[in-house]
């Protein structure tokens, strides 16, 4: 049996994809980065579209392969990022892409689950978390269910569980009047957006994929007083 005839995916079989305006390798246990991600950049550059040489400091969370981390340090280049994955074949394969498209002087790759080691601040984070519902993994198309890592596709029970643990502490890491920006799953936008208004972030845009699909969701932390010296 040919590895087409397995099912595998074309992009695993050549070791690389084109995302965005980089190429990234692609690796076995690492996400394969798919073209409806590219949303989040498309959602993320509209917002800076008047200040692309701004000196942003970003955190990826659930880094996969660094493709989103490659894509939005190569059109912004005076940003810096803090790329978070809790698997350590994630975290090579993103150390591997940043210095494949020499951007590994503006990153830092860290191993963790979510924010356990962050203490900065960020105006923006971005992340693509797991967000398939536990029971529908069985029902996934092959490439994806025999080739993807089940830590990059499991939500939970409803396949929120990632977004409550990303947005419970946001208030912590997200600099005043910071940018939040998720992807979404199927029909997950409305309990995504209330989760966040719960957490006094007012949700600013929500963009669809090419397939018409609600896929991308931008927030914004409030304005935070400042303390008179």
């Amino acid at each position: 049996m040919t590895r087409r005839e397995a099912h595998e995916p074309v992009s695993r079989i050549l070791g690389s994809r084109g995302f965005w305006t980089v190429d990234v390798l692609v690796r076995p246990n690492v996400l394969d980065p798919r073209p409806d991600t590219e949303t989040l950049i498309e959602t993320a550059l509209s917002f800076v579209e008047n200040t692309p040489n701004a000196p942003l400091k970003i955190l990826e969370l659930g880094s996969g392969s660094g493709a989103i981390a490659c894509a939005l340090l190569s059109e912004l280049p005076k940003a810096e990022a803090i790329v978070v994955d809790l698997s350590p074949h994630a975290c090579q394969a993103s150390k591997t892409n940043l210095a494949r498209c020499g951007l590994s002087n503006r990153a830092f790759v860290l191993q963790a689950r979510w924010y356990e080691a962050i203490e900065a601040q960020f105006d923006l984070i971005i992340s693509n978390p797991p967000y398939i519902a536990s029971s529908k993994l069985n029902t996934l198309a092959a490439s994806v269910r025999l080739y993807d890592p089940l830590l990059a596709l499991d939500g939970g029970e409803d396949g929120l569980d990632c977004y409550r643990a990303i947005i419970q502490d946001l208030p912590r890491v997200l600099k005043s009047r910071g940018l939040v920006i998720f992807e979404l799953g199927y029909g997950q936008s409305a309990e995504v957006k209330h989760m966040l208004k719960a957490m006094n972030l007012e949700v600013e845009k929500i963009a669809r994929d090419l397939a018409g699909h609600e896929r991308a969701l931008a927030a914004r932390a409030p304005q935070r007083e400042q303390l008179a010296i």
